[in-house]
């Protein structure tokens, strides 16, 4: 490519769509934990059109957490909220 060379972009909307949401509920699972969890130390994370995965440094087996963490997100799921991002916080509006 060239400087002001125009190019043609297509976005695969399907794959661009299933990583928005699993991009969406990654950050789902992070907030939960850094709530409810002390705030534990995110070591990585990564993202594919098949699934989303957040580490923490943890003590013990975190798969110990899993359940209230589905339990809390089918919660926050259920309840059909609108999300609104303001200041790197996510606030639910009824």
């Amino acid at each position: 490519m060239k400087q002001n060379q125009n190019v043609m972009v297509k976005i695969d909307w399907d794959k661009r769509y299933r990583l928005m949401k699993l991009h969406f509920a990654a950050e789902l699972v992070l907030e939960l934990v850094y709530q409810g969890y002390d705030h534990p130390e995110k070591i990585g994370a990564n993202i594919t059109k098949e699934k989303a995965r957040v580490d923490f440094f943890w003590k013990g087996n975190i798969s110990e957490i899993f359940p209230e963490l589905m339990s809390k997100i089918n919660q926050l799921i259920d309840s059909n909220l609108d999300e609104k991002k303001q200041f790197g916080r996510w606030q639910g509006k009824n």
